[in-house]
């Protein structure tokens, strides 16, 4: 009875290792091409309102009641480093 119950679990284990070992060959469809990543990154770059001092965001935050997103990086976020 116990081996019996061991195989059903052995059995579904598989099934699930299986099922993960599918899902990386799905996901790999959605990778983005190179044209949409740079329409993004343009997107991010010319929408959104960049401070080049914490002082003067804060001072925006402070004043429009909204959050400060810190994004500490090294080259350009437009990918010409």
């Amino acid at each position: 009875m116990l081996q019996k119950r061991f195989r059903q679990i052995s059995s579904q284990i598989l099934v699930v290792m299986l099922a993960l070992l599918a899902t990386p060959a799905q996901a790999a469809k959605q990778v983005l091409s190179g044209e949409v990543c740079s329409a993004r990154v343009h997107q991010l770059v010319s929408e959104v309102e960049w401070y080049k001092s914490l002082n003067k965001a804060q001072a925006e935050a402070t004043r429009s009641g909204k959050l400060i997103v810190w994004v500490h990086m090294l080259g350009k976020i437009d990918g010409s480093t």
